[in-house]
């Protein structure tokens, strides 16, 4: 049998020593927070009282919220920045793809809550 070369195996480093993966767990928290307070602090839309088009947006952006945090959350070593981007490259995606349609109003809300979401944490430098 012939003896193969020991594998030297790389030292990896704990998250709280320098590394990076520590940062992105907090930074992904705090947009995870602000996003749950922003649901807690807005109106549960009413269909009876509201307009169709002030429902429809309030209950998209609340979707799109929760949609989001729950992609944070199943990506917890993704960068939040990454996450966000993604969703929103996606609902530009679905917009574009939806022409005339019901859903093409909701896509484009959501679209656009992600974009200033986005630029709103980098703004606030949350994702540095």
């Amino acid at each position: 049998m012939k003896h193969l070369p020991p594998v030297k195996a790389k030292k990896l480093r704990s998250p709280n020593r320098g590394s990076s993966l520590l940062e992105e767990c907090l930074m992904n928290d705090i947009v995870v927070q602000a996003l749950c307070e922003y649901l807690e602090e807005s109106e549960e839309p009413d269909t009876l009282w509201w307009p169709e088009h002030w429902f429809v947006e309030v209950s998209t952006s609340r979707w799109i919220a929760g949609e989001l945090i729950n992609a944070i959350l199943d990506h917890p070593m993704t960068p939040a920045e990454d996450t966000m981007e993604e969703l929103a490259i996606k609902m530009t995606a679905f917009h574009a793809a939806s022409d005339g349609t019901k859903a093409e109003r909701i896509f484009s809300i959501a679209e656009k809550c992600l974009w200033e979401w986005l630029e709103l944490f980098r703004e606030e430098n949350i994702f540095s």
